[in-house]
């Protein structure tokens, strides 16, 4: 099956982003494309971010967590590439400790937060 029709074949049946670093470590040509684009602007917009303001550790969240090593290895990798020369190997990127559930325990809080100050909006 050649790359093209691997690639409709999964826009049609739907995947998720585990499905794709599973086909990673399959060794799916068409995952590790996707996953080094991902990786390749994802890292530079962070390295952006680093460069404007001061930041510590990058903390990796949602479906992309899931992934581990197999997106932060290559992703400290190209921050490095694109961040200062004086912030390389000063800041950390790991997974976040709620995992794919990030997303909703922030929306959770920030929800809480909200109803807790309703005159300060």
């Amino acid at each position: 099956m050649s790359l093209l029709d691997e690639k409709k074949q999964l826009t049609k049946d739907g995947f998720t982003t585990i499905d794709i670093f599973d086909w990673l470590k399959e060794g799916n040509a068409l995952a590790e494309q996707a996953v080094q684009t991902t990786v390749t602007h994802l890292g530079f917009v962070l390295a952006g971010i680093m460069n404007t303001i001061d930041v510590e550790e990058i903390v990796v969240g949602g479906g992309l967590s899931e992934a581990g090593d197999l997106l932060l290895e290559p992703l400290k990798t190209v921050i490095n590439r694109h961040v200062f020369p004086e912030i390389r190997g000063n800041y950390g990127v790991k997974k976040a400790e709620l995992g794919n559930d990030a997303g909703i325990y922030g929306a959770v809080y920030a929800y809480l937060t909200a109803q807790q100050q309703p005159n300060e909006r």
